[in-house]
């Protein structure tokens, strides 16, 4: 299995070689023990996003993206492509406003909060994307799977309730630290958290992804609208516990000092959110 390290992205860097054309992350590279100068980087990277192997998994394909995973080099990876051309893909890739620029910016911001990130290793250019309009994504993919099918695969039981609530714990740490640098996310549902094995603890760590949907704007009526989402989303797999939703509020009351400031008792502040977030989940 990949061991993938989180924290590690830095700015993209202009790339332009024979059968490449994009954008890599020599701190991705690194961390993927991909070996090499920008250029060979560039190369394995274009491997990857072009692999077109029979045992790929599609997780999404239709008409604005397509996400897969594949097999190079005994690794598995996830490639991202973006189906944007025409003028609005010109402008937002000669802008860098195109999904795939808003992922990697998400990523970086996240990962400068102190958040648990996995950053791309790479932008193909595709052809016939002007302006990087249209691109795949490559990133390591992550061992643990999606949050989404491992709620589905972890019913609510007195077996995994250790479990599911030491993951809704770290998940309120996450979101914490994400909404005190004044940032929410549009997007924010189960299947946009990946688990991560951390090696060193022996546990799984959720990871946010697919970080296309973060927005400027910190307020309590954001964030609990924030969270509903979530609750709501989540009911395919089986929904969330109001135990559940207390370890999440004290993780994210642990990392979040501003939603504290606001309350004048830590247990009222984190009992009132983990009420709305219950409430929440099961409102239309």
């Amino acid at each position: 299995m990949n061991n993938v390290k989180s924290n590690v992205i830095d700015k993209p860097i202009r790339v332009k070689a024979a059968g490449f054309e994009g954008w890599v992350s020599m701190a991705g590279a690194k961390a993927s023990s991909i070996a090499g100068d920008w250029r060979a980087v560039g190369l394995a990277i274009e491997e990857i996003a072009g692999c077109r192997e029979a045992g790929q998994i599609v997780y999404k394909d239709d008409a604005r993206s397509e996400v897969r995973e594949v097999c190079v080099a005994d690794k598995k990876w996830i490639v991202k492509q973006v189906k944007m051309g025409g003028v609005k893909g010109f402008v937002y890739g000669l802008l860098r406003m195109s999904p795939p620029w808003r992922e990697w910016r998400g990523c970086l911001r996240l990962a400068l909060t102190g958040c648990d990130v996995i950053g791309p290793l790479g932008l193909v250019r595709v052809c016939g994307g002007v302006g990087c309009g249209a691109g795949r994504l490559v990133f390591p993919a992550a061992e643990g799977g999606c949050l989404y099918h491992w709620m589905m695969s972890h019913p609510r039981s007195l077996e995994n309730r250790k479990a599911r609530e030491a993951i809704a714990y770290r998940m309120g740490e996450q979101v914490g630290l994400m909404t005190s640098d004044g940032v929410i996310n549009r997007d924010f549902k189960p299947s946009n958290w990946v688990l991560r094995y951390d090696r060193y603890r022996r546990n799984l760590l959720p990871v946010m992804i697919d970080l296309v949907g973060l927005r400027k704007g910190y307020s309590e009526q954001k964030i609990f609208r924030m969270l509903g989402a979530f609750g709501q989303a989540s009911q395919g797999a089986g929904g969330v516990t109001m135990r559940e939703c207390l370890c999440f509020m004290k993780g994210f009351a642990s990392k979040d000092v501003r939603f504290l400031n606001k309350q004048r008792r830590r247990a009222v502040s984190i009992l009132r959110g983990a009420v709305c977030f219950y409430k929440l989940h099961f409102e239309d």
